[in-house]
């Protein structure tokens, strides 16, 4: 885990390092969460600086989560639905809570915004949409057994996320199990808890 923290951090470091050259970060302390306040993700540097905060510790925590659900033993093959998948970082968590292998992992990641960092790390089975999650569509039976939403819950707008519930009444679940995660921001507790 380690190595890979070291790694992920040492490009992204030197990437905004690149992208500043010298620049004034001033407009970087306008990057917080509170009253529902969201940084600019589309902005590269807002996504390397959000990386250089909160990657170990979102990482470790994802890498928690999926020990838990790998530990309960109730599925054999993995197929996650990750909505505001970010950089992957939820994917990268289950790969280490995995043993550092992509075996047996159906990955589909949605997010509005095109991040920089995603890494496959050599699955075939992994993909990212760009798109709004109104227009998610699903295959019956859907095969999905997780859905994630990784610190992104509430920063989905109501109408979108009435449409996604609405959308997801209609859908037919292939497993027997079905784990809906939301790993929530202390900012937003309360609307993520409502929502969830």
């Amino acid at each position: 885990m380690r190595a890979l923290i070291a790694e992920f951090m040492g490009t992204v470091f030197e990437d905004f390092r690149r992208e500043i050259n010298g620049q004034c970060l001033c407009e970087l302390k306008q990057s917080r969460y509170d009253g529902c306040h969201v940084p600019d993700y589309s902005i590269k540097k807002e996504q390397q600086y959000y990386l250089l905060r909160y990657f170990p510790a979102y990482l470790c925590e994802y890498k928690y989560i999926y020990r838990k659900v790998i530990a309960e033993r109730k599925l054999e093959q993995l197929d996650i639905l990750s909505i505001g998948c970010g950089a992957g970082i939820d994917y990268l968590g289950l790969y280490l809570a995995l043993g550092k292998t992509t075996a047996n992992i159906t990955y589909r990641g949605i997010d509005v915004i095109n991040w920089n960092y995603l890494n496959n790390l050599g699955n075939k089975n992994y993909k990212i949409e760009m798109m709004n999650i109104a227009d998610i569509e699903y295959d019956n039976p859907c095969e999905v057994n997780i859905i994630i939403f990784p610190k992104s819950l509430s920063e989905i707008k109501q109408d979108d996320f009435d449409a996604f519930i609405e959308n997801l009444e209609n859908v037919q679940f292939a497993s027997q199990f079905l784990y809906l995660i939301s790993s929530t921001m202390d900012s937003g507790f309360q609307h993520d808890e409502r929502r969830y």
